[in-house]
């Protein structure tokens, strides 16, 4: 057994929407996301409590009851970055339909997100495997039947970021095992040590140039079953060879964040230079509750979606008129754009806003700076939100 420390800061994330929820997709079909940072959560078991009955001694518990399986949380960071072309979709794609945003694909002109038409979300799965690539790979945590509960888009004072956050209905989690031997390309069984047991989690692995699915394996178990020759690969015999989390072929990325330097903001057709501003959507999209005879829960539901946006900056003054518009509760379209280039720009829009109160802070010996907020709203078109990727 290897004491290697697992190379946490060596893992990919790839995400993809589910075809039916709950049922974690193929990884070769998914979408590789540069993540700053994953937040997969903790290890899924079901809630653990107490019987209810009072033990004979009347002291400790002598039985523990496992119940429904609680939902798991997961938070992801990560940089907007450009694409090849204008109409390419980005890595985030999977988050934003996830969220509900429908997305529209202009040919030869843009990729747009928005609220309109939208919440029609399916469930998510990502898969992140740490250690490298292929044989190097040493552990591997999928997430499934995902819910994007939060989006929150930031810049102005640094490249643009995207910070994800949301939950899994349940968590699979995968490990190095040292040595296996097969005798042939077929069979469907694969004999482990029960430590190992423990080790192997429902997924894909590789052994050498061959993808193995592990379809079964009970804790504390001698054997797993398996299928062989998955996702496009052949069966072949293997004689004490790793076995080790499956990562498909990873094309490293070649688009670039998108710069603080080319950040604007416009409000009411004013542009404003602030240090820094943010996004943030509450998605409306939540899992149902649980429900009797069935140990995970079995879908989403779609509530009201909620958008905030704030802002910092120095009160200039041609801004002071700012201060007055919030007093006279003015109707303000908000427009932001950062990047530059083909492929290369995001524009938000956000044409039903609010400013709110703000009072000027005392900074006593410096200049004025206020801290901006606006409340966000829609018509009767639901068309709070858009983002266009040019």
């Amino acid at each position: 057994m290897s004491v290697v420390p697992i190379r946490r800061y060596d893992a990919r994330a790839l995400a993809v929407l589910e075809t039916t929820f709950g049922t974690a997709v193929d990884p070769a079909a998914a979408q590789y996301v540069e993540a700053v940072s994953i937040d997969m959560g903790p290890a899924s078991t079901g809630v653990i409590r107490p019987k209810q009955d009072r033990h004979l001694g009347r002291g400790m518990q002598n039985d523990w009851v496992e119940g429904r399986k609680e939902l798991v949380p997961f938070n992801l960071t990560t940089s907007v970055k450009g694409r090849s072309a204008v109409d390419a979709t980005p890595s985030e794609d999977a988050f934003y339909r996830a969220a509900g945003l429908a997305r529209t694909v202009n040919s030869g002109v843009s990729v747009a997100y928005a609220t309109q038409g939208a919440f029609t979300p399916s469930g998510l799965t990502l898969d992140v495997v740490a250690g490298g690539l292929t044989t190097n790979a040493q552990q591997g945590e999928r997430g499934y039947g995902g819910a994007v509960e939060s989006l929150k888009w930031s810049g102005g004072n640094s490249e643009l970021m995207l910070a994800v956050g949301g939950r899994f209905i349940d968590k699979q989690t995968r490990g190095t095992v040292d040595s296996i031997t097969l005798a042939n390309g077929s069979g469907t069984s694969l004999t482990i040590t029960a430590e190992e047991s423990y080790r192997l989690g429902l997924g894909y692995y590789l052994c050498e140039s061959e993808c193995i699915e592990v379809t079964a394996c009970t804790p504390g178990g001698t054997s797993a079953t398996i299928a062989r020759g998955r996702l496009g690969t052949t069966g072949a015999a293997h004689t004490a060879q790793r076995l080790v989390p499956y990562v498909p072929t990873v094309t490293d990325p070649t688009g670039r964040p998108l710069p603080e330097s080319t950040s604007t903001f416009t409000c009411d057709s004013q542009a404003l230079r602030l240090e820094s501003w943010e996004v943030s959507m509450k998605t409306g999209i939540q899992h149902l509750p649980g429900e009797t005879g069935s140990q995970r829960v079995q879908g989403l539901k779609v509530v009201r979606y909620d958008f905030t946006v704030t802002a910092k900056g120095v009160l200039h003054e041609d801004y002071v008129s700012l201060l007055g518009k919030a007093t006279a509760r003015r109707l303000c379209a908000l427009s932001i754009v950062q990047g530059t280039g083909t492929g290369k720009v995001a524009t938000f829009s956000l044409p039903y806003t609010e400013l709110e109160a703000v009072p000027v802070q005392d900074s006593r010996d410096d200049i004025a700076l206020v801290n901006l907020s606006w409340r966000v709203r829609d018509d009767t078109s639901s068309n709070a939100f858009s983002l266009t990727l040019t």
